[in-house]
């Protein structure tokens, strides 16, 4: 279980491009570009799945700029991001253990 958030658009394309590049595919039908609460900023989550795990990218807005844990407004975008990363760990520990009851 892979969980990679980072803080700039720059750096979220290109950890896509890598992850496209060592041959992990990426789940578009569950690619999310959502409000913070905060302004026009948005938070952007991306799915990919090659052979053996699964990896979610993160991006969110700088937190030097943007104080999305302090504000009220934006507590919905950090509670549906934390949903994400649990449903993503719960969903691939579930099929790690499984894999591994076989052995």
């Amino acid at each position: 279980v892979k969980v990679i958030i980072c803080m700039s658009v720059v750096v979220f394309y290109e950890l896509d491009e890598i992850l496209r590049g060592l041959g992990n595919a990426s789940i578009s039908e569950e690619s999310k570009s959502e409000s913070t609460g905060w302004g026009r900023t948005k938070y952007q989550i991306e799915k990919y799945i090659a052979e053996d795990e699964s990896i979610l990218l993160i991006r969110i807005p700088h937190l030097s700029r943007y104080k999305l844990f302090n504000s009220e407004k934006c507590t919905k975008a950090i509670d549906d991001i934390m949903a994400e990363i649990k449903q993503h760990i719960r969903a691939r520990s579930r099929t790690f253990f499984k894999q591994s009851m076989r052995i």
